[in-house]
């Protein structure tokens, strides 16, 4: 049997192998970490996604809500109400709306 001390020096050792993330992996997240909410870049006319010019999907931070004057953000393993009032909506983003509401989670 391996005494306690040995356990730990063992592990001691082994977490830094453990504790390394590859450049490409996932965010991590601690308790009540703000996750911000972005969506999608569109053209409102067409509702096609813009991209960049690696084709990758552009995204834009969500808009500023009234009650915090930040973009929406989510509080991570938290759990509450959130209200987020946006100040203005012209035409423009009013059709992205309806883009995202309809074209990406339709309701039928």
């Amino acid at each position: 049997m391996i005494a306690p001390f040995a356990w730990a020096v063992a592990l001691g050792a082994l977490s830094p192998l453990v504790a390394a993330v590859h450049e490409d992996a996932l965010p991590s997240y601690t308790y009540g970490a703000h996750i911000p909410v972005e969506c999608m870049s569109r053209s409102s006319e067409t509702g096609e996604h813009l991209e960049n010019e690696k084709h990758e999907i552009e995204w834009n931070p969500f808009p500023v809500c009234n009650e915090t004057g930040r973009p929406l953000e989510f509080n991570y393993g938290t759990e509450g109400e959130l209200n987020c009032t946006i100040a203005m909506i012209d035409d423009p983003f009013f059709h992205l709306l309806e883009f995202y509401i309809h074209s990406d989670a339709p309701l039928s």
